[in-house]
């Protein structure tokens, strides 16, 4: 063997079970989320100039609202796939609890088929494949124990009444590439960085505990059968329209 090469092979073999390991990984964060005091304020306001609801509906919502309590969730990673649901089991039977209003669907997120599957009661699976791309901005912040960085998401969207396509950009979302991990609550995703924060209108997520080492056991990826029917994201926004239609 050419004696020149030797060291390469040599590092190469070290670099290998590296490798490997960064291949391996997985992590149990859980999520807060809370209701946004200042969309609540909103909501009120609104809600106070409506002429057709009674001073005592008012009275009774706006009381939901300002008694909203937080909510827990969380995010199973494992290799190149994550799982993100929320823990029913805190809910207290006959208790009426807006909760933070972030989504409670679950989502199967599998990175390497680019793929976000949301789980929803009523509408079955859904390929949540809305385009969008991120803008990673210079605002940093700390989050725990862990630096931050801001990126927004921007959304392709389509207009039928003038027949063209438009940006909108979303909520505020934090990530650290402190853990190099691809994964966020809901449909977030593909940042360089695991995602510990979302400042949404409504509400706000943030992690408060990251187990970057948790036993296998307890990890819980529900991935969807083979089996069972995957409705598009257009289909999913068709069905939505129908439903209002049958409300009203």
């Amino acid at each position: 063997m050419n004696k020149h090469l030797l060291p390469l092979l040599l590092l190469c073999l070290t670099l290998l079970p590296i490798e490997l390991c960064s291949q391996s990984r997985s992590a149990i964060i859980k999520y807060q989320g809370v209701i946004n005091e200042k969309y609540v304020d909103s909501f009120v306001k609104a809600l106070e100039a409506d002429k057709d609801m009674s001073m005592h509906s008012k009275q009774r919502v706006t009381n939901f609202y300002r008694s909203a309590k937080p909510e827990e969730f969380y995010l199973h990673i494992q290799n190149h796939e994550s799982y993100y649901f929320t823990d029913f089991s805190l809910k207290v039977e006959g208790e009426h609890n807006v909760g933070s209003l972030a989504s409670n669907d679950y989502y199967y997120t599998n990175s390497k088929a680019s793929t976000v599957i949301m789980q929803n009661e009523t509408l079955g699976n859904v390929l949540f494949m809305p385009e969008k791309h991120w803008e990673i901005t210079d605002e940093v912040k700390m989050i725990g124990d862990y630096r931050c960085v801001q990126a927004i998401p921007v959304y392709k969207r389509y207009n039928a009444m003038t027949d063209s396509y438009y940006y909108k950009k979303g909520a505020k979302v934090w990530f650290t590439p402190d853990i190099p991990l691809s994964f966020g609550p809901a449909q977030y995703k593909g940042l360089p960085g695991l995602i510990l924060q979302i400042e949404h209108r409504r509400y706000t997520l943030t992690a408060i505990h990251i187990d970057l080492n948790p036993d296998e056991a307890d990890l819980k990826i529900n991935r969807v059968d083979e089996n069972e029917r995957i409705i598009s994201f257009q289909e999913m926004i068709n069905r939505q329209k129908e439903m209002r239609k049958n409300r009203y």
